[in-house]
């Protein structure tokens, strides 16, 4: 939460506006800075959150608040640093004066440093080949891009 906090006081602090050719559901995102906030921490939550309930799936776990504490931790430290890269690279591709090759690069480092620290967290707790714990990474992160517009939708019609 402190990394989301951050990187939107960052935004503002660079006077990041929001992007010109904005839908309906980014212009509310953007309307106001808790909104904002808000947003981000649903989004990276809600990957460390899918990433544990993957891992208890696979050790064939029970699904309780009890049993997800650790592995949630664990998961939100890894994206606490994908959120500030991704951040920092949004704020770029907002920032007309800057390359968005800039941004992009950033962002996909981000990404990829998140998926590949992942994949070996997987690897490691399931005790599985690392091609194996990239697959369970992938497929986690792909389930949560999907949850996500799909929470956020009815929100939005609301």
């Amino acid at each position: 939460m402190a990394t989301i906090v951050l990187t939107n006081l960052l935004s503002m602090a660079l006077h990041v506006p929001p992007p010109p050719e904005a839908t309906d559901l980014s212009r509310m995102v953007y309307a106001s800075q808790q909104n904002l906030v808000l947003f981000r921490s649903l989004a990276f939550s809600l990957i460390p959150l899918v990433a544990a309930v993957t891992l208890l799936r696979h050790e064939k776990k029970r699904i309780s608040r009890e049993t997800l504490r650790a592995p949630f931790y664990a998961q939100c430290y890894l994206a606490a640093v994908c959120a500030a890269f991704v951040s920092a690279g949004g704020a770029i591709f907002q920032r007309p004066e800057l390359p968005n090759a800039i941004g992009a690069a950033i962002m996909i480092v981000g990404a990829a440093w998140f998926v590949i620290v992942q994949s070996r967290w997987f690897a490691r707790r399931l005790n599985v080949l690392k091609g194996r714990g990239a697959v369970i990474a992938v497929l986690a992160l792909i389930r949560a891009l999907i949850y996500l517009p799909a929470i956020l939708i009815p929100i939005a019609l609301i």
